[in-house]
């Protein structure tokens, strides 16, 4: 997430629970909307619940998913 100063650093929720408790529920609750959207192929909807995500100033890493990360567990 950028913080104004030009620097972006990505960091894995479910390994810092201080960064976790910083997260909107918003966002959680848009990042489990978007992996179900996806495992069930509703592209549109995956998409849209992406750019929620990105104006909101977060990213999903789509590699944690290809490697099986339970980010619905979040």
């Amino acid at each position: 997430m950028a913080d104004g100063d030009t620097v972006t650093v990505y960091v894995d929720v479910m390994k810092d629970a201080r960064e976790k408790a910083a997260v909107p529920q918003a966002v959680i609750e848009a990042v489990r909307k978007r992996r179900t959207a996806q495992l069930r192929h509703d592209l549109a909807m995956a998409d849209a619940l992406q750019t929620q995500i990105k104006q909101a100033g977060y990213k999903c890493d789509p590699q944690l998913f290809i490697a099986g990360h339970p980010f619905g567990d979040f």
